[in-house]
């Protein structure tokens, strides 16, 4: 593969719009790097939160991959350790449709939105790549109940998995380029994700 291949096929996230370039970040701690401890591995601070990096293989949707992938981590991390599924990337490939364009890209903060509005289901029963249905068709679909929560009303595409609860997130935020501030915000609420 040629380099510009790997771009077209292994990467994906679009720059990031006008709106969350404009928005303010919130404000660090004003730690300093005597602040921190001198090795840091999240997998050691949270043991069993932290989820392994899943393979997208050719599918140019890291926007989808890393949002699920962060926003598992934070959800267990500030959950205690109460919700520790890995969250359907697929999900957000298939689901996620208005502006995004699947395994041909995607934008960061329009599946953070659709991850706070919608929610995501698990990994397990919504797997990569599902092989019974277009990547382009949405699987799973889901109606509101009367104290605002989102529940799906479909099974899971991979019928063994009973499980088909959807996780939602608050708001996403922004931090500073700062270094010590993101090193702040790793420390304290879990991984980040970034966008040059």
């Amino acid at each position: 593969m040629s380099l510009q291949e790997g771009f077209s096929y292994r990467l994906g996230t679009f720059p990031p719009s006008p709106a969350l370039l404009n928005m303010a970040p919130v404000a660090g701690n004003l730690m300093t790097e005597t602040d921190f401890p001198e090795h840091f591995v999240a997998w050691h601070e949270w043991p069993g939160w932290i989820h392994d990096p899943l393979d997208q293989k050719n599918c140019a949707a890291s926007w989808a991959f890393s949002t699920a992938s962060v926003g598992a981590d934070r959800m267990a991390i500030h959950s205690e350790g109460r919700f520790t599924d890995n969250l359907s990337p697929q999900n957000l490939i298939s689901c996620d449709t208005r502006n995004q364009h699947g395994c041909k890209g995607g934008s960061l903060n329009d599946a953070w939105s659709y991850l706070k509005n919608y929610g995501l289901v698990s990994h397990a029963c919504y797997p990569l790549f599902w092989s019974h249905h277009p990547h382009d068709t949405c699987a799973i679909s889901s109606i509101i109940d009367t104290e605002g929560k989102r529940h799906a009303i479909q099974p899971c595409p991979n019928n063994v998995e009973p499980s088909n609860r959807l996780y939602q997130c608050s708001s996403p935020y922004r931090i500073s380029s700062r270094e010590t501030d993101i090193m702040g915000e790793i420390k304290e609420n879990g991984p980040v994700q970034g966008k040059g």
